[in-house]
């Protein structure tokens, strides 16, 4: 729950600003937050990081596995067999 105007301070609320965040915030079953959402800005850094590196190893996964289905290399394949298909472009190759 975020309740403090454009700084997050509440300044503008007085010296009851906090009770008047913290008193809605316990109605909806929010936690009112120590310090205003854009100083908190390292969890969502963080998350977004933890995606990238997630995402880029993935990616790396997916090329090492197209390298060796190469093939020139060939330690990778896909099995053949009953109800594999084909080539649906060129019907005679299996």
């Amino acid at each position: 729950m975020q309740l403090g105007g454009a700084s997050g301070t509440a300044a503008a609320l007085g010296e009851h600003g906090i009770a008047v965040g913290q008193g809605p915030g316990s109605e909806l079953g929010l936690i009112y937050p120590d310090a205003p959402w854009h100083t908190h800005r390292d969890r969502l850094a963080a998350l977004v990081c933890a995606c990238g590196v997630l995402t880029a190893s993935l990616g790396k996964m997916a090329r090492n596995i197209s390298l060796l289905m190469q093939h020139e290399v060939g330690e990778v394949a896909e099995p053949s067999g009953e109800c594999r298909g084909g080539s649906s472009t060129m019907p005679q190759k299996t």
